[in-house]
């Protein structure tokens, strides 16, 4: 059973040979997915790695993927999707 508090992603890291093909977004996808299967909020600290995206882009990336920037700090936060009902 996951604690109080936040879940915080310390790394997602594609090889710059695999990079533009989707696989960063796959793994990251499945994680928001399984955070929000069990109402998890996510964090992370954008920190660009110099053979990858700058800030701005990484930080694009993240807001695709739901995550938003709290103001002021290089810190991202992922809140969990609402469940919605199963319709009968």
């Amino acid at each position: 059973m996951h604690g109080p508090g936040p879940s915080l992603i310390t790394r997602i890291v594609v090889r710059p040979k695999a990079r533009g093909r989707g696989w960063g977004s796959e793994v990251l996808r499945d994680v928001c997915m399984d955070a929000d299967a069990e109402g998890i909020t996510l964090m992370l600290q954008v920190q660009p790695n110099p053979a990858g995206l700058a800030a701005e882009a990484l930080t694009a990336w993240y807001q695709r993927h739901g995550f938003e920037a709290v103001p002021g700090t290089d810190t991202m936060v992922r809140k969990p999707a609402p469940r919605t009902p199963c319709s009968s």
